[in-house]
């Protein structure tokens, strides 16, 4: 290659040296603040494995409830019985807790504003406004205590804010699904700030029920309001209020499929020309044996007797003090959970009356 091309192409590889700080800075990773040691830290800091979103990726990932975070976090499995969040089972790294009764506790940690939530029924809520959340992976029991084997999940609001601003966002989606969600925020006095931020989905049904009304439907309620004060020069205040409500909805429903014993003790299913009639109630080919046979092979409809119902109010609050002073930091959090709940489905999947699973729950927390 001539010299005078070198020189022309040196000269030009040596311009997009100089001019490339602009497109490199675009690339810089954006920095993450998390609390993942009670503490606010850069993500990048942190010897945790977790995983962290942020208020504009929690919009863009169109999360609308706690068990949604598992759909974009390594090693997070979270499941509500029945799809229904009347118990929400989460697990880390194959740590969690598969019995759902109300009174259990899991080894994977729920925390809301640095309050822990003790319930399996309190685990499944509505999400908005938030600040971000953080997924912890790995025992975090030194600092959060018992019940934090396998990791834990934190959520935490958006809080008040120095000058005033909101915003409104609606959805509109198939089944009539109407979903809001809204906030305001701002300054009260010099020292004294509010936010105000509410929620409400709504939606018929998904499941089609062939006698009867359509299961799975959605009407919940949400609200939070929350006071940031600063008491004096090295003590704020932040009180949070709370509530939310699920409105006796149509929930439970299971995809029938009629089964008699196996040889190794356990269940498997019938086949379609088989008739076990062990009863002599005079069954049919692939019936149970009450005669009932779904026979459309959609697993998105059924034939249920029973009226299932998910009813569940729930209400509490948290104060936080924090005191700042020659390099000391000394945090307070006092919270209060109050929830109420009942809740009944057709398990048997079928018209007739074979098995109703209900349970009620009304459970206090304070720590």
């Amino acid at each position: 290659m001539p010299s005078a091309a070198l020189l022309s192409l040196g000269a030009a590889a040596l311009s997009l040296c100089l001019s490339s700080p602009t497109a490199w800075s675009a690339q810089i990773i954006e920095e993450i603040v998390v609390t993942a040691q009670k503490r606010e830290q850069l993500a990048q800091d942190v010897g945790i494995s977790l995983t962290v979103f942020s208020a504009e990726q929690l919009r863009d990932l169109s999360f609308s409830n706690s068990e949604d975070v598992a759909r974009h976090t390594p090693g997070l499995q979270a499941s509500s019985f029945a799809g229904d969040p009347t118990v929400m089972l989460f697990a880390i790294r194959g740590v969690g807790q598969n019995d759902f009764a109300d009174h259990h506790e899991g080894p994977t940690a729920i925390y809301v504003d640095g309050a822990y939530v003790s319930s399996l029924g309190a685990a499944g809520f509505h999400l908005f406004d938030l600040e971000r959340v953080e997924v912890l992976r790995g025992p975090q029991g030194t600092l959060f205590g018992r019940n934090a084997t396998g990791g834990l999940v934190h959520y935490l609001s958006a809080r008040p804010t120095e000058t005033a601003q909101g915003f409104v966002d609606f959805t509109v989606a198939e089944f009539d699904q109407l979903r809001f969600e809204g906030a305001l925020s701002g300054p009260l006095s010099d020292n004294l700030r509010a936010r105000l931020s509410v929620a409400s989905n709504q939606y018929d049904g998904y499941l089609e029920n062939r006698i009867g009304p359509d299961v799975h439907a959605a009407d919940s309620l949400a609200g939070r309001l929350q006071f940031d004060m600063d008491v004096s020069e090295n003590l704020r205040l932040h009180l949070k209020l709370h509530a939310a409500r699920d409105d006796d909805v149509e929930g439970g429903g299971f995809d029938q499929r009629a089964s008699i014993p196996g040889v190794d003790g356990l269940g498997e299913f019938l086949p379609a020309d088989v008739n076990a009639d062990l009863f002599g109630l005079g069954s049919c080919p692939g019936c149970d044996a009450l005669g009932y046979r779904d026979t459309d092979g959609d697993p998105w409809a059924g034939d249920f007797d029973t009226p299932d119902d998910f009813d569940r109010d729930a209400y509490g609050g948290t104060l936080t003090l924090d005191w700042r002073a020659d390099g000391i930091t000394v945090v307070s959090i006092t919270d209060f959970q109050d929830l109420e709940k009942t809740y009944g489905e057709d398990s048997d999947g079928s018209p007739n009356p074979l098995l109703r699973y209900a349970t009620t729950q009304d459970s206090q927390q304070f720590s």
